[in-house]
């Protein structure tokens, strides 16, 4: 950061290389802070960009928006990359090999030349300069294994212009200072618990089940397992959180692997599989064993702040199963803002979030206007959402929404100005 060579960060998914930046920038506020606004040190502001493959220029840069005090009927307006680049804020692209190479090649652009000029035709005509503590990070997940073809190859030019710093997975011992830590945090006592969760996370992630799954186990499933049990207001016992966070994913012959090995080295978060009946209010239906442990780990995870992903063959009522939980947990809400969203190959990425739209015949000076997509809707009222069909839609569709759906800590972690989120998203 002091040398202003741009960083960039690789390593798999879950590694912390995101947190690590936003915790440099939070230290470097508080300093900011303390020496007062006549420091030279980076301010430690900090603007986060997830991109995907149908990221463009203008969102990055900016575009021209409707202005009615401009001759022209319109103004340029900085995109969050212009914006850190000209104020002097740390800029981080997370996940940059999401994003289009033409895009990334503008960003290169502008740190070759120290300024960037919109090519819009518009009555500004500002040449927009780099501001000296401007600083660029990006991070990369890598294009291998369960993650290949998804993501795009950055040619070698560009990440020669990065201080290149790998980020290794966590190994046994780190798992156990790390969840020690999570314990302390969430100030649960029982440390042979937290000892059992860490040493059970590697060991089922070495086996041959967790090997050939497409299921990617990280830190964050340590971290929301661990925080579960210590939740006040919704008490998970150590068992039930295992096989709400860890196994609910498998099919049964694969809990079972996961139960026999949980029986045999883990006794302390072991319990035999099943799960008590549906409640007497829930919808009249046949109560099978699915849906029943459907019902009682969903419970689970929307007391303890995870979204849902609900899987199975085509006809077995999905859909159904999702409304009926969306509708059974959204009591005293306003369910006539709660929806149905169906997924397609053809499905956008603005379909999801939003996008600006054309004004002509309304009543109003204004030419555009920015409508919400359905899941920034239920992000800001804190309402359900069913995501039907949700293997239709393409992979640069659904990493677009990485920085939403990560859990926050803070308020200020919501990076759209949202308020904290009330209720879960249900995917199916």
């Amino acid at each position: 950061m002091k040398s202003k060579i741009p960083i960039m960060l690789l390593g798999p998914t879950g590694t912390s290389k995101t947190k690590t930046i936003l915790l440099w920038c939070g230290l470097k506020k508080q300093e900011f802070k303390e020496k007062g606004k006549d420091s030279d040190d980076l301010p430690g502001e900090i603007i986060r960009f997830n991109p995907s493959a149908e990221t463009t220029i203008d969102d990055l840069f900016g575009t021209l928006f409707s202005d009615t005090d401009s001759f022209s009927g319109f103004k340029f307006e900085m995109g969050p990359y212009l914006t850190a680049f000209t104020k002097g804020y740390v800029f981080l692209l997370d996940e940059c090999n999401l994003c289009p190479l033409f895009v990334l090649e503008s960003i290169e652009s502008s740190l070759d030349s120290g300024e960037y000029t919109p090519s819009q035709s518009s009555e500004d005509k500002t040449v927009y300069k780099m501001h000296k503590n401007f600083r660029l990070v990006i991070t990369l997940n890598p294009n291998t294994d369960k993650f290949a073809s998804k993501r795009e190859e950055l040619p070698e030019r560009f990440k020669q212009r990065f201080n290149s710093m790998l980020f290794d997975s966590f190994k046994g011992k780190e798992h156990k200072d790390i969840s020690k830590g999570i314990g302390k945090k969430e100030k649960y006592a029982n440390e042979k618990i937290v000892e059992a969760f860490a040493e059970f996370h590697y060991d089922w992630t070495q086996t041959e089940e967790c090997q050939s799954s497409p299921q990617v186990f990280t830190i964050r499933d340590l971290n929301v397992t661990i925080s579960s049990i210590s939740n006040k207001t919704f008490v998970t016992s150590p068992e039930d959180a295992v096989f709400c966070f860890y196994g609910c994913r498998y099919d049964k012959k694969q809990r079972e692997a996961m139960s026999k090995l949980l029986k045999d080295k883990y006794p302390i978060l072991y319990k035999k599989l099943g799960v008590p009946d549906l409640p007497s209010n829930f919808p009249e239906c046949y109560h099978s064993d699915s849906l029943k442990r459907a019902f009682y780990y969903s419970n689970i995870a929307i007391n303890n702040g995870k979204h849902i992903l609900f899987v199975s063959e085509e006809g077995s009522g999905l859909t159904q199963l999702a409304k009926w939980i969306s509708d059974y947990f959204s009591k005293g809400k306003d369910k006539s803002k709660d929806f149905v969203f169906i997924f397609t190959k053809e499905t956008t990425a603005a379909d999801l979030l939003g996008r600006f739209i054309p004004l002509a015949g309304d009543n109003t000076n204004s030419l555009i206007s920015w409508r919400d997509g359905p899941l920034t809707k239920i992000i800001s009222t804190g309402n359900s959402g069913v995501f039907n069909n949700l293997n239709a839609a393409q992979a640069k569709v659904t990493e677009r929404t990485n920085g939403l759906l990560d859990p926050k800590e803070k308020e200020e972690d919501y990076f759209l100005n949202c308020p904290k989120i009330q209720r879960m998203v249900l995917f199916l």
